[in-house]
């Protein structure tokens, strides 16, 4: 359960506080896969806010794609994690984010 690994709802575990349940090595993963997180999530927020403003002049096809990418881009960052809950998931979910941005670069 949360409460495992986190104090309260107002305190994150550290890599540390991982440590106590998992073995050393487990530090080092949550470390990477924040890290590999934090430039996942600054490419697809920058694309959110680059393509933000045509919103309202987007094609029905594009816009389709531009509000599947929202929403992706919101189940994500929901989970407050940086992808330690379910790092496989949310790889998956960024891979997702980039074959959309793909097809809405093709799609006028």
């Amino acid at each position: 359960g949360c409460e495992g690994c986190h104090e309260d709802a107002f305190h994150k575990p550290t890599p540390e506080s991982c440590v106590s349940c998992h073995d050393e090595d487990y530090a080092m993963f949550m470390e990477l896969w924040q890290g590999e997180y934090d430039e996942m999530d600054a490419e697809a927020f920058e694309f959110i806010l680059l393509n933000m403003p045509d919103r309202k002049n987007m094609s029905g096809a594009r816009l389709a794609l531009f509000n599947e990418y929202e929403r992706l881009y919101k189940l994500i960052s929901k989970d407050g994690s940086r992808g330690v809950h379910n790092n496989d998931y949310v790889v998956i979910l960024f891979d997702r984010l980039a074959e959309i941005r793909e097809q809405y670069n093709r799609t006028f």
